[in-house]
């Protein structure tokens, strides 16, 4: 078969074509990857870079709960950080160089899987308990994808580039601002459930200043009924709230117990509550006699700041 002369530069532009063909980055439908790649982040922050802290991790996790914008994180020894779940990051490496991967502390690789497996070497390990991916290109101007997935359930996805200018990033990493920001929420659901407690006590028993109230009381035995529901004090009285089923044939005798001498209690039943004057530190719940005795102590904690009967 004959080339003719006009065939010849198509079939150049063709190949011409195919060449840069394989160095575009190819985004997979549904991965929003970050605009820019680690090394041109690194240098527009570079000159406002800091040590990477737990303070500071903090600091963009309560940013990314407020505003939903994961800030990344750029150190003065080099690393960039990511928020997990937040981007795909595009990792800038160079042949000849070392790009290090650190994923999330105390997870472990299950599977890592590459694009480019000839022209990219890849190899998973661990720096005590944070699993690390070390990735190398063999030549410039290339491009590839990697997934890594983890034991915890999470699946890293990457753009792996070999740039042409040999600037690179040494060092990548990874926090998750919503498992950082979980026991601050867990926090503010506890003090939810202790307000809505003592709203509810103050709507059974009128008068009371919910801002007075004090849970900090521990019961060490447990006999159904008989075991307190709640117990706090309030305004010189202590209140202990009982089940709703108790009856009068399993109401106990409540004793107030000081420098180990018991005497009964001064008290009143308002519904299910007992209201005993004072604040005693040590009250017992005495119901039958003989073998038959169940006894449930009371006991204030001065310095405790949990809620009993929560």
């Amino acid at each position: 078969m004959r080339m003719s002369i006009l065939t010849l530069p198509i079939l150049l532009t063709i190949v011409i074509s195919a060449a840069h063909a394989g160095q575009v980055v190819e985004v997979p439908l549904g991965h929003r990857v970050e605009s820019r790649d680690s090394a041109e982040i690194f240098n527009s922050k570079s000159e406002y870079a800091d040590t990477i802290t737990p303070h500071t991790i903090e600091q963009a996790s309560k940013t990314w709960a407020s505003s939903g914008k994961a800030e990344i994180l750029v150190g003065d020894d080099g690393e960039v950080m990511y928020a997990y779940g937040a981007s795909r990051p595009i990792v800038t490496c160079a042949p000849l160089h070392i790009c290090v991967i650190k994923l999330l502390v105390g997870e472990k690789i299950t599977n890592l899987s590459i694009g480019d497996s000839i022209r990219w070497k890849v190899q998973p390990t661990t720096a005590g308990s944070v699993p690390v991916v070390v990735v190398k290109p063999t030549t410039v101007g290339i491009a590839t994808n990697l997934v890594v997935t983890t034991d915890h359930g999470r699946v890293y996805y990457f753009t792996l580039r070999s740039d042409r200018k040999g600037e690179y990033v040494p060092e990548i990493a990874f926090y998750d601002p919503q498992q950082l920001v979980e026991p601050v929420n867990q926090e503010a659901d506890r003090k939810a459930k202790v307000d809505q407690k003592k709203t509810a006590t103050v709507a059974t028993l009128p008068g009371i200043d919910p801002a007075t109230l004090d849970f900090n009381y521990s019961v060490d035995a447990d006999y159904g009924t008989v075991k307190p529901v709640r117990v706090f004090s309030s305004a010189g009285h202590t209140y202990i709230q009982m089940s709703e089923n108790i009856g009068y044939s399993d109401a106990p005798a409540v004793f107030v117990v000081t420098n180990n001498e018991q005497q009964l209690a001064n008290f009143r039943l308002v519904g299910v509550y007992y209201v005993v004057d004072g604040l005693p530190e040590k009250i017992k719940l005495v119901l039958g006699a003989g073998n038959q005795t169940k006894v449930v102590t009371i006991m204030h904690n001065k310095h405790a700041s949990s809620l009993f009967g929560g």
